[in-house]
């Protein structure tokens, strides 16, 4: 096993359990072939800690630290850096998540202990529909971020899309797309019994995922189809968005639970028949790919990366804003349900992004590029 030093932008920690997750996950995944440590650290207004959390998939190096200065943050980072290679030597190869802000200690350490680094992104900044965009970004962001994208080794993105945005907003550049990554001992197959058909919708509820529409368009199938269900897992409650919600559909065919762990979103999905999303954007979003691994059909807007994962055999493709399109996706899901094969969806979709595929995706990079050096 190589000895891989991950620098992540973001991650999981004490004060936000949820950022970055998709990180760590990609972290659990390739903890199966190499050996990872993750180094990252969080501003945080009480006094600096540290954080070291050992376990048999991977270690992670937390630091907490008092202010937000860019330089504290790049002081702190560098102790910890330091730290890691006085206790476990220098790794055989860095791996930076995110370009700004953990790119510029990549840039450090290639500069100073001449150890390459390769590049995974998952920002969806490189559109003009999101509220700071790349092209609208400042001149120390941009230039920072062709820098690191220009001394990478190599760039993983996460899609095609991006890849191809990336290269044209911010510079030509190889890549090899490596997809999120969802937990297959979670996000399962498991046959549904039940006479009505339940759709789910999983998100941060950002204005950018277009929830009222999504209420709208069911309102609508729910006089066609009154016996149709609708579960809304995310941050918000019910309360705070009843007014959103149709009258008369709130905890009879629309029900809200809430901000939930990992494991209940699969259970929750595991009690669904279909996956709505119609976000005006996306990169590649995880919750997709776990809805197939649970062998949901997805409905989904042909945008970002969505396009490069569904097709007719696990969903329906719909123009984003077309609320008539999302009804008549809807409507045909509902009676064509028996077309949809939910163990053949699972089966494929955990094969294509499961731990084991993507963390061996990842490994055989590793020791392509550190062999590749060694040469």
């Amino acid at each position: 096993m190589k000895k891989i030093l991950w620098l992540t932008s973001w991650y999981p920690n004490r004060t936000d359990r949820f950022t970055g997750d998709f990180i760590q996950r990609h972290a659990r995944a390739v903890s199966q072939y190499q050996d990872i440590t993750v180094l990252h650290v969080v501003p945080n207004p009480n006094p600096s800690s540290e954080e070291l959390i050992e376990n048999k998939q991977i270690k992670e190096w937390l630091v907490y630290y008092k202010g937000s200065s860019p330089f504290r943050y790049l002081k702190y980072y560098k102790r910890l850096i330091k730290s890691y290679i006085s206790k476990e030597g220098l790794p055989d190869l860095v791996h930076v998540h995110i370009p700004i802000k953990a790119g510029l200690l990549g840039l450090w350490m290639k500069k100073k202990y001449k150890i390459p680094f390769l590049l995974t992104d998952h920002y969806g900044i490189y559109n003009e529909l999101v509220d700071e965009p790349y092209s609208k970004r400042s001149p120390f962001f941009k230039f920072f971020t062709r820098k690191i994208l220009r001394e990478s080794s190599l760039f993983l993105p996460v899609s095609d899309d991006m890849g191809r945005a990336v290269s044209r907003l911010v510079l030509p550049k190889n890549y090899r797309v490596i997809f999120n990554t969802v937990n297959e001992s979670y996000f399962h197959y498991r046959p549904r019994v039940r006479d009505n058909f339940r759709f789910i919708h999983v998100s941060n509820m950002a204005p950018l995922k277009n929830l009222p529409a999504i209420l709208r368009a069911f309102a609508a199938i729910s006089k066609l189809k009154p016996e149709t269900e609708l579960v809304i897992v995310g941050p918000h409650g019910p309360e705070e968005l009843a007014a959103a919600v149709p009258t008369g559909l709130l905890n009879k065919s629309i029900f809200f639970k809430g901000e939930i762990p990992y494991h209940e979103v699969a259970l929750e999905m595991q009690s669904a028949d279909g996956l709505l999303l119609f976000s005006r954007t996306e990169n590649m979003p995880c919750v997709v790919l776990e809805a197939l691994c649970c062998g949901l059909p997805v409905i989904a807007p042909a945008v970002g990366g969505i396009p490069e994962v569904i097709d007719p055999s696990n969903g329906i493709l719909v123009r984003p804003g077309y609320e008539e399109e999302l009804k008549q996706a809807m409507l045909g899901m509902i009676t064509e349900s028996a077309r949809f094969d939910g163990s053949s969806i699972s089966k494929k979709a955990i094969a294509r992004f499961g731990y084991p595929a993507i963390g061996e995706q990842i490994s055989q990079i590793y020791e392509e590029l550190i062999s590749g050096r060694s040469d």
